[in-house]
């Protein structure tokens, strides 16, 4: 089973089967109830949180018979049923990633004036409305302008700030936000139960933790488990952590100890040691932010305590924050953490070893490269507070 499969096998079909984003679920419901909704909506958050889905209930919502007197889709009547059946020729989904030019708008724009075919209302999907082209906005908006009463667009981006404001204007704005783990493991739970696996909540946790909070990526994460899980076995803390090819926590404190102390050689052999264990070094970084996220929090309660000092463990999160943002790009993953460990362990006072701030001015003077006495004062004053 796949991590798309599990995922949409579970998909939930009605919004008591929704978890999370309450208080936007709460609203859409009361507006279509009272039929005070909106011509145009934008869903906009983290990938994983359920804009897509939300999109879906709500236009399934929109033209239930019966959703006035359940405050639900009822999955019965008519409306339903075609949309279930994914045979309702007038919900019509968009990616604009891969449908983002004018001539699609244009099409768009011809069609909406058609009475819908079937349902109450034709509903237009737009997923990663932050692709179309500046064109294909401007078509989009005079469409939003002056909408037919029959049609609803709903747009839903991961990007909010790159739409015109001309857009976000015109359009009834929903921000979604990452799940909680009680949320999380809910929804993990309910689906372990429908598949009749025994587990140990402890083990959902696991996932949640490198879910990120994203559901879609802990549904794909319970599937690749699942995949590895032989038949009525437990699914239990210990086997996740071996699936998922989790790194030990004591390596990852033995790693993160290298480099606070400068030892890159150490902290680039440990690097192959870890390479060598794990099949996703992606993940590796995901796990390390993960820990010094730990480490942070632990820090900042209790600093005399704390091993690393914060800035330290700010500064390794900004560079495994860059390093992961990068690593989808790059093929030789191993070299892009190489050389976040060479500028954690060659970072000086506010900058990685031998390059000079953006806003840096010109050269004092004064100072040693100048020829004057500011550098070698302060390289003396340095030498007291090491040898101290």
């Amino acid at each position: 089973m796949s991590g798309q499969v599990l995922y949409r096998k579970h998909r939930p079909q009605s919004f008591n089967e929704l978890i999370g984003q309450e208080h936007i679920k709460n609203i859409l419901i009361e507006s279509i109830k009272k039929g005070a909704f909106s011509h145009a909506y934008l869903f906009s958050g983290p990938r994983g949180t359920g804009k897509t889905t939300t999109a879906r209930l709500m236009s399934k919502a929109l033209n239930c018979v019966n959703f006035a007197t359940k405050s639900d889709v009822c999955n019965e009547c008519e409306s339903c049923l075609l949309i279930n059946g994914g045979s309702a020729i007038d919900i019509i989904e968009m990616d604009a990633a891969s449908n983002r030019g004018i001539e699609e708008i244009r099409t768009l724009k011809e069609n909406v004036n058609f009475l819908p075919n079937t349902l109450k209302y034709k509903i237009y999907i737009i997923d990663e409305v932050h692709m179309l082209t500046k064109e294909a906005f401007n078509a989009l908006l005079k469409t939003l302008e002056e909408p037919p009463a029959h049609v609803i667009f709903i747009m839903a981006t991961t990007e909010p700030q790159k739409l015109p404001m001309t857009i976000l204007s015109r359009v009834q704005r929903y921000d979604f936000s990452l799940g909680n783990e009680e949320e999380v493991v809910t929804k993990l739970k309910a689906i372990v139960e429908k598949e009749e696996i025994k587990y140990e909540e402890d083990a959902l946790k696991v996932i949640y933790k490198y879910s990120g909070g994203s559901f879609r990526d802990a549904e794909s994460l319970l599937a690749k488990v699942i995949n590895n899980l032989a038949a009525k076995a437990l699914l239990d803390k210990v086997f996740v952590s071996k699936t998922l090819g989790l790194i030990e926590e004591d390596l990852l404190e033995n790693f993160v100890k290298a480099i606070y102390v400068k030892n890159s050689a150490d902290a680039l052999d440990q690097l192959e040691n870890i390479n060598t264990t794990v099949s996703d070094l992606a993940f590796f970084i995901t796990q390390l932010i993960g820990y010094l996220q730990e480490l942070l929090v632990a820090t900042v309660k209790d600093s005399a305590k704390a091993e690393f000092d914060k800035a330290f463990v700010i500064s390794a999160i900004q560079e495994m924050i860059r390093a992961k943002s990068e690593i989808r790009f790059f093929d030789n993953k191993k070299l892009l953490i190489q050389m976040a460990i060479v500028n954690l362990t060659g970072r000086g006072e506010g900058e990685a070893a031998g390059v000079h701030r953006k806003d840096e001015g010109p050269k004092d003077p004064d100072s040693e490269q100048g020829g004057g006495k500011k550098g070698k004062t302060e390289i003396k004053n340095e030498e007291s507070r090491m040898k101290s």
